[in-house]
């Protein structure tokens, strides 16, 4: 028999586009759905929509909830669905035609409990094809690049009431499943557009609720055997995420010492020998000669030159997407 595959989506004021995700998942190559529509509390058209995709199409289950977040939304998916197998979409992104047919064709002859994909980062000017591999670190830190096995999600949920829940949860799933696929393939398509989504957003203190994501990974997977993925995973979300990536465009110097000094010092407490370290990336070392020099900057309190440097420097230079290998 065909197995069963739950697509949870968590819906919050997404009118624009969340026609064109519904129709990418309605109209899969593979017909054996259960999808899951949770409408987190959206004041515009959101809900009528979903409300007509529910009317049309028996496959889907609305819920309707007071805005709680996108964690309390995923979760409430979690709790109801019935598959063998699940994936997560984004209401305001798409999925490929044959993105499920092609993860469950994979399963079947693996037998594997978890596939990774790649995506299509869908940008203003341009398409950038993000490409990852089955490790902690360079896996992804979202859900939606991935095709579980209901049965990894048994204990797990997302944390609630933090920035960043998907970081407390996914790499702890990837770096447990033994059974795991990569597919070279971009069956994902995130739109990076929508101003109003959370990557676009700066807040002192729900940035710094990366901190508390990676402690919980942390008390997960702070073995020998994951200590250096781990330690990419905290330069990769506290460096180049938070401090470089974040930091550089708060204009208030308290707020940006705090968040810089909160995130190095919770990275020298974990990893105390993680700037001395070298660790390569192809050909590149994890962190480039630039990106090092930006932090020294800032080790030293010189935050106003290092945040103009980052700014300088990546108005001519594409935030490098990186690969990680040990």
């Amino acid at each position: 028999m065909a197995p069963k595959i739950s697509v949870i989506v968590p819906i919050y004021n997404v009118e624009e586009y969340l026609n064109r995700c519904l129709d990418s998942i309605i109209n899969q190559t593979y017909s054996n759905l259960e999808i899951i529509l949770i409408n987190d509390g959206s004041t515009d058209n959101s809900y009528s929509i979903a409300k007509s995709y529910e009317e049309l199409d028996s496959r889907i289950i609305l819920l309707n909830q007071t805005n709680q977040g996108q964690a309390k939304a995923r979760n409430e998916g979690l709790r109801i669905c019935t598959g063998d197998y699940l994936l997560f979409v984004d209401s305001d992104d798409w999925i490929e035609s044959k993105c499920v047919q092609i993860c469950v064709e994979t399963v079947l002859s693996t037998n594997c409990e978890l596939i990774i994909y790649d995506i299509r980062l869908i940008k203003q000017r341009e398409i950038i094809y993000e490409e990852f591999d089955l490790s902690i670190f360079n896996s992804h830190s979202g859900p939606c690049n991935k095709f579980y096995s209901i049965d990894l999600w048994k204990d797990k949920k997302f944390p609630e009431q933090f920035w960043y829940e998907d970081l407390g949860v996914i790499p702890i799933i990837v770096g447990k499943c033994e059974k795991k696929v990569k597919i070279n393939e971009a069956l994902y398509n995130y739109d990076f557009t929508r101003q109003e989504s959370q990557s676009h957003q700066i807040n002192i203190k729900k940035n710094s609720d990366i901190i508390q994501m990676l402690e919980l990974v942390y008390k997960e997977l702070s073995k020998d055997e994951y200590l250096l993925e781990l330690e990419y995973l905290f330069i990769k979300h506290l460096i180049l995420g938070l401090i470089l990536r974040k930091a550089s465009f708060i204009k208030n110097n308290k707020d940006r010492k705090y968040l810089i000094e909160n995130a190095l010092n919770y990275l020298e407490q974990k990893f105390p020998n993680w700037f001395e370290n070298k660790y390569y990336v192809t050909n590149k070392s994890v962190l480039s000669q630039v990106e090092k020099t930006l932090i020294l900057l800032y080790k030293k309190g010189q935050y106003r030159t290092a945040a103009f440097l980052w700014r300088s420097f990546t108005s001519v230079n594409k935030i490098r997407h990186l690969t990680f290998k040990s």
